[in-house]
Protein backbone atom coordinates (compact mmCIF):
# COMPACT_ATOMS: atom_id res chain seq x y z
CA UNK A 1 0.00 0.00 0.00
CA UNK A 2 1.30 3.48 -1.26
CA UNK A 3 -1.81 5.17 -0.35
CA UNK A 4 -1.79 8.96 1.39
CA UNK A 5 2.28 9.14 1.22
CA UNK A 6 2.14 13.02 -0.60
CA UNK A 7 4.02 10.73 -3.48
CA UNK A 8 4.22 13.68 -6.77
CA UNK A 9 5.84 11.29 -8.91
CA UNK A 10 5.34 7.31 -9.86
CA UNK A 11 7.26 5.23 -7.98
CA UNK A 12 9.76 3.02 -10.00
CA UNK A 13 8.65 -0.28 -9.04
CA UNK A 14 10.40 -2.26 -11.89
CA UNK A 15 12.42 -4.47 -9.70
CA UNK A 16 9.08 -6.08 -8.10
CA UNK A 17 7.46 -5.96 -11.28
CA UNK A 18 7.32 -9.11 -11.51
CA UNK A 19 5.94 -10.50 -8.15
CA UNK A 20 3.76 -7.42 -7.51
CA UNK A 21 0.10 -8.24 -7.47
CA UNK A 22 -1.35 -5.30 -5.82
CA UNK A 23 -1.27 -1.84 -5.85
CA UNK A 24 -3.19 0.36 -3.62
CA UNK A 25 -1.71 4.37 -4.68
CA UNK A 26 -4.66 6.08 -3.79
CA UNK A 27 -4.85 9.71 -2.52
CA UNK A 28 -1.34 11.19 -4.20
CA UNK A 29 -0.83 13.60 -6.09
CA UNK A 30 0.29 12.74 -9.85
CA UNK A 31 0.49 15.61 -12.47
CA UNK A 32 -0.15 12.11 -15.35
CA UNK A 33 -0.25 8.84 -15.05
CA UNK A 34 1.05 6.70 -18.25
CA UNK A 35 1.39 3.53 -19.79
CA UNK A 36 4.99 3.61 -19.07
CA UNK A 37 4.19 3.50 -15.42
CA UNK A 38 2.66 0.10 -15.09
CA UNK A 39 4.12 -1.88 -18.35
CA UNK A 40 6.86 -3.40 -16.27
CA UNK A 41 4.34 -4.42 -13.39
CA UNK A 42 3.04 -7.67 -15.37
CA UNK A 43 1.68 -9.40 -12.24
CA UNK A 44 -0.37 -6.66 -11.41
CA UNK A 45 -4.33 -7.85 -10.39
CA UNK A 46 -5.44 -5.35 -8.63
CA UNK A 47 -4.99 -1.54 -8.82
CA UNK A 48 -6.46 0.89 -6.66
CA UNK A 49 -6.35 4.64 -7.62
CA UNK A 50 -8.38 6.25 -5.25
CA UNK A 51 -8.80 10.21 -4.98
CA UNK A 52 -5.04 10.89 -6.74
CA UNK A 53 -6.55 14.20 -8.68
CA UNK A 54 -7.96 14.16 -12.41
CA UNK A 55 -6.95 11.42 -14.81
CA UNK A 56 -5.64 12.14 -18.57
CA UNK A 57 -9.36 11.80 -20.09
CA UNK A 58 -7.87 8.85 -23.06
CA UNK A 59 -6.61 7.13 -19.42
CA UNK A 60 -3.56 5.88 -21.19
CA UNK A 61 -2.21 3.69 -18.53
CA UNK A 62 -4.31 1.19 -19.22
CA UNK A 63 -2.47 0.16 -22.19
CA UNK A 64 0.04 -1.19 -19.17
CA UNK A 65 -2.68 -4.29 -18.26
CA UNK A 66 -2.07 -7.16 -18.70
CA UNK A 67 -3.79 -9.17 -15.67
CA UNK A 68 -5.40 -6.52 -14.09
CA UNK A 69 -8.56 -8.50 -12.59
CA UNK A 70 -9.18 -5.45 -10.12
CA UNK A 71 -10.03 -1.70 -10.74
CA UNK A 72 -10.86 1.10 -8.62
CA UNK A 73 -11.14 4.55 -10.28
CA UNK A 74 -12.52 6.22 -7.14
CA UNK A 75 -13.43 10.07 -7.10
CA UNK A 76 -11.06 10.81 -10.31
CA UNK A 77 -13.19 13.57 -11.68
CA UNK A 78 -12.92 11.69 -15.42
CA UNK A 79 -15.48 13.60 -16.94
CA UNK A 80 -17.52 12.21 -20.28
CA UNK A 81 -15.88 8.76 -20.58
CA UNK A 82 -16.74 6.88 -23.92
CA UNK A 83 -14.25 3.87 -24.74
CA UNK A 84 -12.01 4.73 -21.83
CA UNK A 85 -12.82 1.40 -20.23
CA UNK A 86 -12.94 -0.66 -22.93
CA UNK A 87 -10.62 -3.55 -24.00
CA UNK A 88 -9.37 -4.33 -20.14
CA UNK A 89 -10.30 -8.31 -20.94
CA UNK A 90 -8.48 -9.32 -17.63
CA UNK A 91 -11.05 -7.36 -15.38
CA UNK A 92 -13.92 -8.95 -13.29
CA UNK A 93 -14.01 -6.30 -11.10
CA UNK A 94 -14.65 -2.10 -11.48
CA UNK A 95 -15.21 0.50 -9.45
CA UNK A 96 -15.65 4.04 -11.19
CA UNK A 97 -16.68 7.10 -8.94
CA UNK A 98 -17.38 11.10 -9.28
CA UNK A 99 -16.70 10.94 -13.07
CA UNK A 100 -19.43 10.85 -15.64
CA UNK A 101 -19.94 9.01 -19.15
CA UNK A 102 -21.16 11.06 -22.14
CA UNK A 103 -23.73 8.87 -23.18
CA UNK A 104 -27.02 8.12 -20.69
CA UNK A 105 -27.94 5.35 -20.75
CA UNK A 106 -24.49 3.58 -20.31
CA UNK A 107 -24.93 -0.06 -22.72
CA UNK A 108 -22.13 -2.73 -23.58
CA UNK A 109 -20.83 -0.35 -25.61
CA UNK A 110 -18.72 1.49 -23.02
CA UNK A 111 -17.35 -1.86 -22.07
CA UNK A 112 -16.70 -3.70 -25.24
CA UNK A 113 -13.60 -6.14 -24.15
CA UNK A 114 -14.73 -6.14 -20.76
CA UNK A 115 -16.79 -9.64 -20.83
CA UNK A 116 -15.74 -10.95 -17.51
CA UNK A 117 -16.83 -8.17 -15.16
CA UNK A 118 -18.95 -9.90 -12.80
CA UNK A 119 -18.93 -6.68 -10.07
CA UNK A 120 -19.69 -3.02 -11.60
CA UNK A 121 -19.97 -0.39 -9.40
CA UNK A 122 -20.88 3.26 -10.78
CA UNK A 123 -21.05 5.44 -7.83
CA UNK A 124 -22.14 9.13 -8.29
CA UNK A 125 -21.79 9.17 -11.88
CA UNK A 126 -24.24 11.67 -13.38
CA UNK A 127 -26.39 8.67 -14.34
CA UNK A 128 -30.01 9.20 -15.34
CA UNK A 129 -31.17 6.23 -16.68
CA UNK A 130 -30.85 2.57 -15.64
CA UNK A 131 -27.51 0.57 -17.57
CA UNK A 132 -29.04 -1.26 -20.74
CA UNK A 133 -26.14 -3.93 -20.72
CA UNK A 134 -27.68 -6.98 -22.30
CA UNK A 135 -24.15 -8.39 -22.95
CA UNK A 136 -22.26 -7.95 -19.36
CA UNK A 137 -25.83 -7.92 -17.68
CA UNK A 138 -26.46 -11.60 -18.48
CA UNK A 139 -23.85 -12.73 -16.03
CA UNK A 140 -22.95 -9.67 -13.77
CA UNK A 141 -23.12 -10.80 -9.65
CA UNK A 142 -23.31 -7.43 -8.77
CA UNK A 143 -24.06 -4.07 -9.70
CA UNK A 144 -23.81 -1.20 -7.43
CA UNK A 145 -25.41 2.68 -8.74
CA UNK A 146 -25.06 4.07 -5.50
CA UNK A 147 -25.60 8.16 -5.56
CA UNK A 148 -26.97 8.38 -9.60
CA UNK A 149 -30.65 10.18 -9.57
CA UNK A 150 -32.59 8.41 -11.94
CA UNK A 151 -35.32 10.26 -13.61
CA UNK A 152 -37.25 7.18 -14.16
CA UNK A 153 -38.61 4.29 -12.64
CA UNK A 154 -36.96 0.93 -12.17
CA UNK A 155 -39.48 -1.75 -14.34
CA UNK A 156 -39.13 -4.88 -14.53
CA UNK A 157 -37.96 -4.50 -18.03
CA UNK A 158 -34.84 -2.94 -16.94
CA UNK A 159 -34.20 -5.80 -15.21
CA UNK A 160 -34.39 -8.63 -17.48
CA UNK A 161 -30.83 -8.62 -19.04
CA UNK A 162 -29.51 -9.17 -14.91
CA UNK A 163 -29.95 -12.96 -15.41
CA UNK A 164 -27.38 -13.59 -12.30
CA UNK A 165 -27.04 -10.55 -10.58
CA UNK A 166 -27.09 -11.28 -6.62
CA UNK A 167 -26.41 -7.70 -5.58
CA UNK A 168 -28.29 -4.60 -6.19
CA UNK A 169 -27.20 -0.93 -4.62
CA UNK A 170 -29.50 1.60 -5.57
CA UNK A 171 -28.60 3.87 -2.48
CA UNK A 172 -29.23 7.16 -2.91
CA UNK A 173 -30.82 7.02 -5.99
CA UNK A 174 -33.87 8.90 -6.25
CA UNK A 175 -36.31 5.58 -6.93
Amino acid sequence: LLENNNLKTFPNLTAIGLTLETLEIGKNTFPALSSDDFVKLVALKVLGLRFTGPLPPDLDFKKGFRNVKSLALMGLKVYNLTTQLQNLSTLKTLSVSGGSFLLDPITDEQFTGCSKIINLSLVNMGLTKFPRMPGLGATMKKLTLNQNLFDEPLTEDVLLHYKVLSQLGLHNCGL
